[in-house]
């Protein structure tokens, strides 16, 4: 029997457009909130202070994310997060 290629209506068509701009909002909905996170966290805070979290980074830099790792305050302690980073990373990767 040999191989039919049916065209898809009108309808069906329109319908799976929809679906698909009904999917795509959806994962900017999702996706918008880390790329502001992102772009937000290699911006210097006079940068971040001036206003749009939308805008790019005009000087991007990873001194915040130096700082937090070396200096972060959390608790009493102002030790940074790379030692509760270092003692989380073997519970990541236990199997049992």
């Amino acid at each position: 029997m040999a191989n039919v290629i049916r065209r898809q209506t009108p309808a069906a068509r329109l319908g799976r457009g929809l679906l698909y701009g009904v999917l795509i909002l959806a994962a900017l909905f999702y996706i918008l909130p880390l790329v502001v996170m992102l772009m937000t966290s290699v911006k210097p805070l006079s940068e971040i202070s001036a206003g749009s979290l939308l805008s790019l980074p005009q000087s991007p830099t990873l001194a915040p994310w130096t700082k937090a790792w070396g200096e972060a305050c959390t608790g009493m302690r102002c030790d940074g997060v790379g030692g509760y980073f270092w003692n989380s990373l073997p519970s990541s990767f236990r199997l049992c």
